[in-house]
């Protein structure tokens, strides 16, 4: 997984072969001010068709208040070479000590994230920045994630890795047609924690 900095996000763009590379940049840039956690990545992508392709992802954490607290909740945010005809993909990312909140009807089984705005995508429309105000709202309204129990105090420093687990990646790749990378952020706040009576 190779970071893409600011200054080569459209050549990168144009190398992977984006259809329309312009319109991705605009709204990379739209969403990386509202939500500067979130860096470009760029990483091969596998398809159930045994294709491979390198695609750009967005990667890092998004802000959430739940229950009175505030969260940064890790996500990964794959986007097609045919964006923004086309919706990305995206999911939770699993560090060792979360595990996903089974009761989310926002969230599968697998971490992928499940939103009205991804499933009604409308071409002139829909773009990155409505998907994260309604990830955010989804997130706040039902964490898609829980510290696990018992735990001790979950606080991520900069040197911990979010992964997505090898169940979601292989399940992803196969049903997504969609690898999930490593993300590695900052995550400052501790995630609810899970009890029985919330798994």
């Amino acid at each position: 997984m190779s970071r893409v900095t600011a200054d080569l996000q459209y050549k990168t763009l144009v190398e992977c072969n984006y259809c329309y590379p312009n319109e991705v940049l605009d709204d990379i840039k739209a969403v990386s001010t509202d939500f500067p956690d979130l860096q470009l990545y760029m990483d091969f992508s596998y398809f159930p068709n045994n294709d491979k392709r390198k695609l750009v992802h967005l990667d890092g954490t998004v802000p959430v208040t739940y229950e009175g607290n505030n969260y940064n909740i890790p996500v990964c945010i794959w986007i097609h070479e045919t964006h923004p005809k086309n919706p990305p993909r995206c999911n939770v990312c699993l560090s060792p000590s979360m595990v996903i909140n089974a009761k989310s009807n926002d969230v599968d089984a697998h971490g992928r994230v499940l939103l009205n705005c991804l499933s009604n995508w409308k071409i002139g429309w829909s773009n990155l920045s409505i998907v994260l105000e309604e990830m955010v709202a989804a997130f706040q309204r039902e964490t898609p994630l829980f510290a696990t129990y018992p735990t001790r105090t979950l606080s991520l420093s900069s040197q911990a890795e979010h992964s997505c687990s090898s169940s979601m990646q292989n399940s992803s790749a196969a049903q997504h047609g969609v690898s999930i990378s490593t993300v590695n952020q900052h995550a400052n706040n501790t995630l609810p924690k899970s009890t029985k009576s919330s798994l």
